[in-house]
């Protein structure tokens, strides 16, 4: 997501109507959404005023007409019965009005699963209406969903320092994990009042209010939200302007607060807009392994180009000795939205992006994928969402139905490698699933030792395949299609996907984690493109030395500046003191040297009795 905010909540009733004029018919359902499971009658109410009578028609995700009705809709409505339909995507037709519908697999035919790796970003605090979380949970469980991402706004959640209004906020935890969904949440603001300038885009001046919100927090949802990402995309200035120093000192103060109240809860490092760079580099020089469990980022680009961003994460965790899960946490198809929607062009755009973009993630060694976004979200003119403005489907909500029903357990085994063809094979639980598509129209003829095979489309429309002499003949086109086997029917050659850096062992926590130090430079010496501070050359500059004890016992040790060739700092005591959950702020006179265009570290090191605490490393450079 490449701007800060949701601003606006997207229309939602529980019972959708289509339209607020009288000449409209009102199509209501008891499914939120109109989603209904292969175990449900497909049942609507239509009402209208004045009593008309009309002729209803059924179309499926291909066009073809599956039924033609006459009838009668009235002021107190008239039921329209369907019965039980195929899973796959609907269009209902009367007469000049389309409403979308859906029928997904029910829970009791899919894997059922501990974890999965598929997963979406939801943010249904900033994208739905409250009164309707609830519905909205329902929709992501019927689409086969575990995990899911929220928003949160620290600046809304503690409007003032010592108060907490969880409000929207308590309300969509306790809906989405009250469905069965995971939760992880995330904020990207401080509260005005934690900043002199009320700078939201920046981090607190003291970190000890970082720590108590995180705790605050943690506590308050425990067992109700499973992880917390502290910050969006802080690599690039539309959520942050300052460089990756002061984010991680920021970073550990949170992590500490939220584990001091919840052990057991998940960690994530702040997600990466851009690729593994500098920005991710200084962040682990600044010693934030420790605090993360989970390493994360986002990626907007066509499927098959995010092995080549994922890589470049692996070889940057391999070089820090990073162990920890790889989340994408983002991934997206940028479409434009035309009179208030997706064209239906567009609208098979997405839906077959869906399980592309699962899994060739999946298949890079990613280990939890998020499809962004779950609702409605108009950002810049591109519709991200798989539901209508009302929360009906697109073709792209069903098309995510059929690839968690269909990938199941979701572990990538790799690939088939056929000319022209994209063939991934995975364990999905119950057997293997081939994932096949083909940019050009190509016959595709798999070895299988099984009688038969289905065939799901993307949309979720199941097929039997039939076997002859063993071979199996699919036309592959460009919609993915999922060919169903038995355990161990598949007798092709599978290249194994791409493995993870095997030398990669966790990183060991610091002696005095809890002891967190850094350097807080004025805001003009901070330069965002070369993540460095710019000096002038042969001058002194005021920064303040801002150190932190957030244990609970006091502590004293030595401090120690490790300068490049030629810079100078005086002020900086030898001894640090600290109380449990003191601070020490002193300013001190940093001389630049002189370094050209190059960005050279600046470190601080402290170290007691046990051993060193976490390091502060800042990138400096001195310029006339």
């Amino acid at each position: 997501m490449k701007q800060a905010l949701f601003l606006a909540l997207s229309l939602w009733t529980c019972i959708p109507a289509v339209s607020q004029e009288a000449s409209m018919i009102d199509v209501s359902s008891r499914q939120p959404g109109h989603v209904f499971t292969d175990r449900e009658r497909v049942r609507f109410t239509l009402k209208t005023s004045p009593e008309r009578s009309l002729t209803v028609t059924v179309r499926d995700y291909e066009g073809t007409q599956m039924l033609s009705r006459a009838l009668t809709a009235q002021p107190s409505g008239a039921a329209l019965d369907l019965g039980r339909l195929p899973t796959g995507y609907y269009v209902l037709t009367l007469e000049a009005q389309e409403i979308s519908f859906a029928v997904v697999p029910s829970a009791a035919r899919r894997y059922r699963a501990e974890d999965s790796p598929l997963a979406t970003d939801g943010a249904i605090s900033w994208l739905v209406s409250p009164e309707q979380f609830r519905g909205t949970a329902q929709l992501m469980k019927r689409a086969g969903l575990l995990w899911v991402r929220d928003r949160m706004s620290w600046g809304e959640a503690q409007p003032e320092r010592g108060a907490f209004r969880w409000g929207k906020y308590e309300q969509s935890a306790d809906a989405q994990s009250g469905a069965g969904l995971k939760v992880y949440q995330i904020f990207h603001d401080t509260a005005p009042w934690a900043r002199a300038d009320r700078d939201g885009k920046r981090y607190p001046d003291d970190l000890r209010d970082a720590y108590r919100f995180g705790f605050e927090a943690a506590r308050h949802f425990k067992g109700r939200i499973s992880a917390w990402e502290i910050w969006n995309e802080s690599d690039i200035s539309v959520f942050s302007p300052e460089p990756a120093d002061p984010y991680a000192a920021f970073f550990k103060a949170a992590s500490l607060g939220f584990k001091a109240a919840d052990p057991d809860v998940k960690i994530l490092m702040v997600s990466m807009a851009l690729g593994a760079d500098r920005f991710t580099d200084a962040l682990f020089e600044n010693g934030i392994a420790p605090y993360m469990d989970i390493y994360n980022w986002h990626v907007y680009d066509a499927p098959q180009n995010y092995r080549a961003r994922a890589e470049g994460h692996f070889r940057m965790m391999a070089r820090h000795n990073i162990s920890s899960p790889n989340w994408l946490t983002e991934a997206g198809i940028h479409l434009k939205e035309v009179d208030g929607g997706l064209t239906g062009t567009d609208q098979k755009r997405q839906a077959e992006f869906v399980p592309k973009s699962f899994t060739h993630s999946l298949a890079s060694g990613v280990d939890k994928h998020f499809f962004f976004v779950f609702p409605y979200y108009l950002e810049n003119g591109i519709d991200f969402g798989v539901l209508h403005r009302d929360l009906t489907p697109y073709p792209g909500y069903v098309a995510l139905s059929a690839t968690t029903y269909a990938l199941g357990k979701g572990r990538c085994q790799g690939r088939i490698e056929i000319p022209g063809v994209s063939a991934f094979v995975f364990d999905n639980g119950q057997g293997q699933t081939v994932v096949l598509w083909s940019e050009e129209e190509n016959e595709v003829s798999l070895n299988i030792n099984a009688r038969q095979a289905r065939l799901v489309n993307v949309v979720g429309k199941e097929s039997k395949l039939p076997v002859e002499g063993k071979r199996l003949r699919i036309r592959a086109t460009a919609s993915p299609v999922f060919v169903i086997l038995p355990p161990d029917a598949l007798r092709e050659t599978v290249t194994p996907p791409a493995v993870k850096p095997p030398s990669v062992t966790r990183t060991p926590k610091p002696a005095h984690k809890e002891i967190v130090a850094r350097l807080v430079f004025p805001n003009e010496r901070m330069d965002k493109p070369s993540e460095s501070y710019i000096c002038p050359a042969g001058q002194e500059i005021e920064v303040a030395l801002d150190a932190y004890n957030f244990g609970d016992k006091p502590f004293e040790g030595e401090l120690q500046a490790v300068l490049p060739s030629g810079w100078e700092i005086s002020g900086l005591p030898q001894t640090v003191r600290l109380e449990p959950m003191g601070r020490l702020q002193q300013p001190v006179r940093l001389k630049a040297g002189q370094t050209g265009e190059d960005r050279l570290p600046l470190r601080l090191r402290v170290s007691g009795p046990k051993g060193e605490a976490s390091p502060f490393v800042a990138y400096v450079q001195g310029k006339s």
